[in-house]
């Protein structure tokens, strides 16, 4: 089987006074230009894809690394489109490995994943913390091309996702979705729902009493954000995070919801709210 772009991204976040990125290595078509300065000194960076979205074969390896006392804020430019799969190519993937340091933060804003009709495409993510490292991530799943009346007309799509905080895994899903074997309007899958979300928070050696109590306020904006529509769930992992989901019929109110629980959240882990990451094409 042919594969087709094979990006890579290795991103190296330093601190000093400031938190400075270094960019290991970038190969077409992942790209990032530079570091701008946001809040609290925190380096924020765009990914860009420069293709446009994932073709089909695309392989695409990212890797960040945190220093001690390092605050990376990473962000997308767009929506990331995975598009039609090409007969006689892999399946496209994007594998992402994180190492946070000790005392560092991580924090990812990525716009929506839009899998076109007939795509394939897997992604897996590794992140490791180490002690009173601290993580806000987020992810928001489309059915596709609505516009085009494609609704899951996709393939494949999987995700895996792995988290161990100080040497102990305290998270591991793994799922693929296949709209022709297996019907998305089950239970065990979608139901009636179109759009999905997942919100997580970690923070290495985190004491009980103050993770319980950035569940209660995250678990009660749930409630206020869930309606007919929309439906946001709250779940404490065995020790060190929270994972939020979310399940709508509108997909273009889950940005804002998700900005609000990650604005929570942040003021929870480093005192202070989220500012809206500026933009850039």
């Amino acid at each position: 089987m042919k594969i087709g772009a094979s990006g890579q991204l290795h991103l190296h976040f330093s601190h000093q006074e400031n938190t400075k990125l270094h960019i290991k290595k970038q190969t077409p078509p992942l790209r990032v230009i530079r570091a701008f300065a946001h809040q609290d000194n925190t380096a924020l960076v765009h990914l860009h894809n420069v293709s446009g979205g994932v073709l089909g074969g695309d392989q695409f390896q990212i890797v960040i690394d945190l220093d001690e006392g390092a605050h990376a804020m990473v962000t997308t430019t767009g929506a990331n489109r995975i598009y039609r799969h090409r007969e006689g190519y892999q399946t496209a993937t994007q594998t992402m490995s994180l190492h946070l340091a000790a005392d560092s933060i991580f924090e990812f804003i990525p716009d929506t994943t839009i899998p076109f009709a007939r795509s394939r495409y897997q992604q897996t993510t590794q992140i490791h913390l180490k002690p009173n490292a601290k993580l806000i991530w987020s992810e928001i799943l489309s059915p596709g091309r609505e516009a085009f009346e494609e609704c899951f007309s996709w393939d494949y799509f999987g995700n895996q996702i792995r988290v161990v905080s100080d040497d102990k895994l305290i998270l591991w899903e793994k799922w693929g979705i296949e709209p022709a074997k297996h019907p998305v309007s089950s239970l065990a899958y979608m139901g009636d729902w179109t759009y999905s979300a997942t919100f997580l928070v970690c923070h290495a050696g985190w004491e009980p009493e103050l993770l319980l109590m950035l569940e209660t306020k995250l678990g009660e904006k749930a409630r206020q954000f869930s309606d007919e529509h929309t439906k946001w769930g709250v779940s404490r992992l065995t020790q060190d995070g929270i994972l939020v989901r979310g399940l709508t019929r509108k997909g273009q109110i889950l940005p804002q919801q998700i900005e609000q629980f990650h604005s929570d959240a942040r003021k929870a882990l480093v005192g202070e709210s989220l500012t809206r990451p500026r933009k850039i094409y």
